[in-house]
C-alpha cells in the first residue's frame, strides 16, 4: 500500500504569492519530512530560474 502524506492544501501547478508580497510563485513540489511546499519563479533581473521552500501558512493562491 503507498501512503501519501498531505503537506498542505496547495497542489502542484498552483499559481501561489507569499503572503508578504512577491512574485508569482508555481508550485513544483513538496518537502515530504519538513511539510515544506516547493516553489519555482522566474527572475528578470538574474534572468534565470529560482527555487524555494517555504512554509505553506507563509503562503497563499491567487484568487482573480
Amino acid at each position: 500500500m503507498i501512503r501519501r502524506i498531505i503537506v498542505s492544501n496547495f497542489k502542484e501547478g498552483d499559481v501561489v504569492r507569499l503572503n508578504s508580497g512577491s512574485p508569482y510563485l508555481t508550485v513544483v513540489g513538496f518537502n515530504q519530512s519538513d511539510r515544506k511546499v516547493q516553489v519555482r519563479w522566474y527572475d528578470n533581473n538574474a534572468g534565470d530560474f529560482k527555487y524555494a521552500t517555504i512554509e505553506p501558512s507563509a503562503l497563499s493562491t491567487e484568487k482573480e
